[in-house]
């Protein structure tokens, strides 16, 4: 059996209500339903990756758990994100912007560059922040989870 007929098979057994039974609010709704999503796109990824990205994932997963100090914790905007940065080795940080924001960041560091310091060579590399802007995902329709 194909590693993608495994995955079909786990995901129809492991089939979800498209809500949480005792969901009292919109956001419990929202947060069971990307729960359940999450289950089955980890499911699927635990069968199908190749033995290097386990690897990887765990390793993420093993760093977002040391790094994280609960959601009041002021130490890093995304654990998650930190994580995964470590993980790649980066210096840099993961820093959230909205989007109607990001021109004005943009701007604050170009202004960086352009100050006296940022025209002097650093002994160090010290540097600017770089910004790295992803773009924003449109919602895609939810398929149907119909037996």
């Amino acid at each position: 059996m194909s590693r993608k007929a495994e995955a079909k098979i786990v995901r129809r057994k492991t089939a979800r209500p498209a809500t949480p039974i005792n969901a009292k609010t919109a956001s419990e709704t929202a947060r069971g339903c990307l729960l359940r999503n999450l289950k089955s796109h980890f499911e699927e990824f635990l069968i199908e990756a190749k033995l290097h990205d386990l690897y990887l994932l765990d390793s993420i997963l093993m760093d977002f758990a040391s790094i994280n100090r609960g959601p009041d914790s002021k130490a890093a905007e995304s654990p998650l994100a930190e994580a995964f940065m470590l993980a790649l080795d980066s210096d840099d940080t993961y820093v959230k912007v909205p989007s109607d924001n990001v021109e004005t960041v943009e701007k604050f560091l170009a202004m960086l560059d352009d100050s006296p310091q940022g025209k002097e060579p650093a002994s160090e590399p010290a540097g600017r922040p770089n910004l790295v802007v992803f773009p924003a995902r449109e919602p895609r329709a939810e398929a149907s989870h119909a037996s």
